[in-house]
C-alpha cells in the first residue's frame, strides 16, 4: 500500500494506539494505553542500529511455546533489516529451539541467543513482546493466576540493567503479565482481573498494550513506514508462512492449545481487519464506521 497522505506524525500516531488496543480477547486492557508511547519507540528504533527483541511464553501444561510473541519479533526482525539493522532474537532455553528452528526453515534475517548469551553493551535498544514477567512476589504467572515453576527463565534482569545503563526499552503485552506492565502498575491491578497477583513488576520506558501482542509489531512497522517513507509491513503472506512455520516447528496457540496457524484463538483473517485499518491510517484513507468500534 502506497504511503501518502497520512497528515502528521502526531495524528498518526494518536490513530494507531487506539486501533492496537482494540479489546478482541475482552481482558479490560482498555484502560492500560499509554499515549505517545508508539511514537517514542518508533523514534528510537530508528536511530538504533543494532535490536534485542525478547520473546517465549512457555505454556507449561502443554510444554510447549505459544504463537503471540515469537511471530511478532520475527516479523520485526523482517522490517528492520529492510533498514539495515541488526537483530537478535532473544529467548530462554526453552524457547529459544523454536527459534532457531524457524529462522533457519525460512532463512530469516536475524539471530537467536538465549539470554545469558547476549552482551548488552551492543544493543541501541531493547524490545519485550509477549514476554512473561515476575510480580512482586518475584513468581511469574499466568492470566489465571497459576504460577509458573518452569519453562519461562525470567528475562528482568536483562531489562532492568538495560534500564539502568540508559538503553531504551518497549514492553508489548496484552494481559498485564508481561514485561512492561510495571509502567502502569497500579492500573493492572485496578483493571485486570487478579492484575494484583499477576501482574508484571517490571517496567519499561515505552509501552504498547494491545488486544494481541503481536499487533504491537504492526504499529511499530507503521509508524517506522510513516517516518522513513518505505513501506516495513509484510506481506500477508509473509506473516502468515513465518505464523505456519512457527507451527510446524512446536508452537501453539496460547488460548486453544492447539498446534494450528492461530494466535489466541483467532485467525490471522481475523486479526487483519485491525492490520487493515492500521494501513488506512498509514496511507491516509478513510476508516469505514464499522471498523471504529
Amino acid at each position: 500500500m502506497p504511503l501518502q497522505n497520512a497528515s502528521n506524525p502526531d495524528n498518526l500516531f494518536s490513530a494507531i494506539e487506539p486501533a492496537l488496543i482494540t479489546d478482541i480477547g475482552s481482558r479490560g486492557i482498555g484502560k492500560l494505553s499509554c499515549p505517545g508511547d508508539l511514537q517514542r519507540c518508533c523514534e528510537q528504533l530508528l536511530t538504533a542500529n543494532r535490536v534485542g527483541i525478547a520473546t517465549g511464553f512457555y505454556l507449561t501444561d502443554s510444554i510447549a511455546s505459544e504463537t503471540d510473541g515469537p511471530l511478532g519479533a520475527l516479523l520485526l526482525s523482517v522490517g528492520l533489516h529492510q533498514l539495515k539493522k541488526t537483530t537478535v532474537v532473544i529467548s530462554d532455553r526453552y524457547t529459544a529451539p523454536l527459534l532457531r528452528r524457524c529462522v533457519d526453515a525460512l532463512q530469516l534475517p536475524c539471530t537467536v541467543a538465549v539470554a545469558d548469551a547476549v552482551d548488552l553493551s551492543t544493543l541501541d535498544h531493547l524490545i519485550a513482546i509477549e514476554r512473561i514477567g515476575p510480580a512482586s512476589d518475584a513468581a511469574s504467572y499466568s492470566m489465571h493466576g497459576v504460577a509458573l515453576q518452569y519453562g519461562n527463565d525470567s528475562l528482568a534482569d536483562l531489562f532492568e540493567t538495560a534500564c539502568s545503563r540508559g538503553i531504551p526499552t518497549t514492553g508489548i503485552g496484552d494481559g498485564g503479565n508481561e514485561i512492561g506492565m510495571g509502567k502502569v502498575a497500579e492500573l493492572v491491578v485496578n483493571h485486570i482481573p487478579r492484575g494484583a497477583l499477576i501482574g508484571c513488576r517490571v517496567a519499561t520506558d515505552s509501552l504498547l498494550v494491545c488486544g494481541i501482542s503481536n499487533w504491537g509489531i504492526w504499529g511499530i512497522l507503521a509508524g517506522m513506514s510513516f517516518d522513513t517513507g518505505t513501506n516495513l509491513l509484510p506481506t500477508r503472506a509473509v506473516e502468515t508462512e513465518i505464523l505456519e512455520s512457527l507451527v510446524r516447528e512446536g508452537a501453539i496457540d496460547g488460548v486453544t492449545k492447539q498446534a494450528i496457524a492461530t494466535v489466541d484463538g483467532f485467525t490471522l483473517e481475523e486479526q487483519f481487519l485491525v492490520r487493515e485499518r492500521i494501513e488506512r491510517l498509514l496511507a491516509g484513507l478513510p476508516i469505514p464506521i464499522e471498523s471504529q468500534a
